[in-house]
């Protein structure tokens, strides 16, 4: 039996892979090119002066700007505080702030060998990607440009805001591209009743602990981020009064999750998820011992582990014991005092080395809402009502399998062979159908209803990659996840990466359906919604409608069939009952082994106490 768990199985991805395309989730620039300040670019913010360069798409940017003061010392899990002002003189925005801390090598958004600790605690930053203005632009334009602030994916423990350039997008479509930063797995994301008991009231009376005693302070980071667009983007020549927040992967869950929190009203006005969906983890899970409903890796747990990888004299139980016997503060002193390299180590205890395991954006009644996401989406009164485009990729699981030994053969360390291709699409359907579900179906049917003819929906289905050596990229992912982030940016990607999947035989056909889509993700910025794109000159693309035939865009290629208007959708009935007639998967045990993949999801429309008795029993053999 097949099980293929995305997490598990992109964190054991060979490093040594040469044309394995490891930063597939990430449109990661490697551009080297020399870039100098200049003074044109000069500009006045809250914080003081800044100087930019001019990029290579007509363009100016601005690179590593703090939005936030370093969430070092006492500041470690505590929410955002408003960053000081520069130094004298012209802050020089030339290189990236450094990324957050988390794992290296693989979809890391920091270089360096395999499962080691990069980046820095210090690395709430962002960049700013504008068309090329002058100054008297600026101070005269009557109109002010839309603004798109970026959140990268990478399961909210990877990746960095500076893999991201929104040079081109900026500069054709007229808008201020913005990406950011935000604090990364245990850093991001850890709510521990010991933390932030002392009162932390601010200059104007706020007891700011209800926010540090949160837990979501990655969440925080990007609410920070667009607090700071709002002070700020007006000098870059943007409109902070016309902001979306858009977001892959993570991001796109980040994105979601900004929909529901009160913190966040009135900082955007449009969202576009791509590849997103949302779960919210329960208190309890997030912060509890294992015996008491937890997580494996619930910050009590953790800090078991952490004490025991500093003592190993001593098992859980005896530390467990002893730390019960602590008073609060004591508990805070130790976990604050912690290395984050500790910390991340605590995270990797008994585990792979190459992958965290954190629960994330919890239900903490300040910053999320308790209560079910769609049940949530589903009240105008229990969510921000903004205009939202969803969308997934059409084989959102090849990332997550083109390396499994099951399926593939691997010869000379890079040339890989699918072996059955057949069954090998088969097994990549289903989750990817889920996907599907989970991000787009689910949530467009609950608010398109909440808020009628403000949503619309989409499918990426290009998959027409270059075959470098002869291996069949377009087979082995095609429109697999992330495949359509260079897309929206525009291939402003300098990598060796992705230069592998691209060549002239394909680069007609992926620029044709990138500059539409570019169009279609400007038009929603400057007017609210996608229409034929910002030059009027695509498909007209309608918003779901729960009674319509014509649902969502299908983006694809001309040889594909075009960029077209689709209906289908999927159910779970229709997940299962397409499953089990599925001739590709014949035997009884390649069908469990995709319903246990089901299971292992992120949700709980599939509840393990059910899988035994799946395709007439015989689930049973194949225990999870």
């Amino acid at each position: 039996m097949i099980t293929i768990n995305s997490t598990s199985t992109l964190s054991k991805l060979p490093s040594s892979l040469a044309l394995v395309l490891i930063l597939l989730t990430a449109a990661c620039s490697n551009n080297t090119q020399e870039r100098v300040a200049a003074p044109e670019t000069e500009r006045r913010l809250t914080q003081g002066s800044i100087v930019g360069f001019e990029g290579e798409y007509n363009n100016h940017a601005w690179l590593g700007i703090p939005f936030a003061q370093a969430p070092t010392g006492e500041l470690r899990w505590k929410a955002p505080q408003h960053r000081a002002a520069f130094p004298s003189g012209a802050l020089s925005a030339l290189e990236h702030g450094s990324a957050c801390t988390q794992l290296a090598g693989g979809l890391s958004g920091v270089p360096g060998e395999e499962g080691s600790v990069g980046g820095s605690e210090d690395c709430l930053y962002l960049s700013v990607y504008a068309p090329k203005l002058s100054k008297d632009d600026i101070i005269n334009k009557s109109s002010k440009l839309p603004v798109m602030v970026w959140v990268h994916g990478g399961s909210n423990k990877t990746g960095a805001g500076s893999m991201y350039d929104g040079s081109r997008l900026a500069a054709e479509q007229n808008v201020i591209v913005v990406s950011i930063n935000y604090r990364l797995g245990p850093f991001g994301w850890f709510k521990h009743p010991a933390l932030n008991q002392t009162s932390d009231v601010d200059a104007s009376g706020f007891d700011r602990n209800a926010l540090n005693s949160s837990g979501n302070y990655g969440t925080l980071d990007i609410i920070q981020s667009l607090k700071w667009v709002k002070e700020n983007i007006s000098g870059f020549g943007g409109d902070a009064s016309n902001v979306t927040l858009f977001g892959e992967s993570a991001g796109g869950y980040d994105t979601y999750s900004l929909m529901l929190s009160p913190l966040a009203k009135g900082l955007f006005t449009k969202a576009i998820s791509q590849s997103g969906g949302l779960n919210l983890s329960p208190l309890a899970l997030a912060s509890d011992y294992v015996e008491d409903g937890g997580h494996v890796y619930s910050s009590q747990q953790a800090e078991l582990y952490a004490h025991h990888l500093l003592n190993g004299e001593k098992n859980l139980s005896q530390i467990k014991v002893e730390v019960a016997a602590q008073k609060p503060q004591q508990r805070e002193a130790f976990l604050r005092g912690l290395s984050g390299q500790l910390i991340m180590d605590t995270y990797r205890y008994n585990s792979d080395k190459s992958w965290l395991q954190n629960p994330d954006l919890f239900s903490d009644g300040v910053v999320l809402p308790i209560g079910n996401p769609v049940e949530l989406f589903s009240d105008p009164s229990t969510h921000n009502n903004i205009t939202l485009i969803a969308g997934t990729n059409r084989e959102e699981n090849k990332l997550y399998q083109f390396m499994h030994p099951e399926l593939v053969d691997t010869y000379f360390g890079q040339y890989i062979v699918v072996k059955d291709q057949s069954r090998y699409d088969a097994i990549a359907k289903y989750p990817s159908d889920m996907w599907k579900y989970n991000g787009v179906d689910k949530m467009a049917t609950v608010l398109s209803q909440s808020m009628p003819g403000k949503v619309w929906a989409y499918r990426f289905d290009w998959d027409e990659q270059a075959r470098p050596l002869g291996v069949k990229i377009d087979r082995l992912i095609g429109a697999g996840h992330g495949m359509e982030i260079p897309f929206v940016f525009g291939f402003t990607d300098k990598s060796k990466t992705w230069s592998q999947m691209y060549n002239e035989d394909n680069k007609a056909s992926r620029e044709t359906l990138s500059a539409r889509m570019r169009n279609y993700w400007g038009g929603f910025a400057h007017h609210g919604k996608p229409g034929k794109g910002l030059d009027e000159q695509g498909t007209q693309w309608l918003s779901w409608n729960n009674e319509s035939s014509d649902k969502f865009l299908v983006f694809d290629s001309k040889e594909g069939g075009g960029i077209r208007m689709a209906g289908e959708i999927v159910s779970l009935e229709g997940i299962e009952k397409s499953l089990l007639a599925d001739e590709r998967l014949p035997s009884a045990e390649d069908k469990c082994g995709v319903l246990a993949r089901l299971v292992k999801g992120r949700d709980d429309h599939w509840p393990a106490i059910e899988y035994p008795q799946k395709v007439q029993g015989a689930c049973a053999q194949y225990p999870l």
